[in-house]
């Protein structure tokens, strides 16, 4: 199940992953700031990037 939720202060799509970690996706190029890599697309218009992280994270907020 996909959820959404902030990373220190960017926007996220949640998202888990078979190993326990959850894949976090953003569309702010902010991302990169706080580690964030690309993903998928090369075009900046629908550019997104990835970072997995803990569920546990204290910097994950979720809505």
């Amino acid at each position: 199940m996909t959820r959404f939720g902030r990373y220190r202060g960017i926007r996220v799509e949640i998202v888990p992953v078979p190993r326990g970690d959850v894949s976090l996706f953003a569309d702010d190029p902010r991302a990169t700031e706080e580690g964030f890599v690309p993903f998928g697309f090369e075009r900046p218009e629908i550019q997104q990037w990835v970072k997995n992280v803990a569920p546990d994270d204290p910097e994950l907020r979720r809505d």
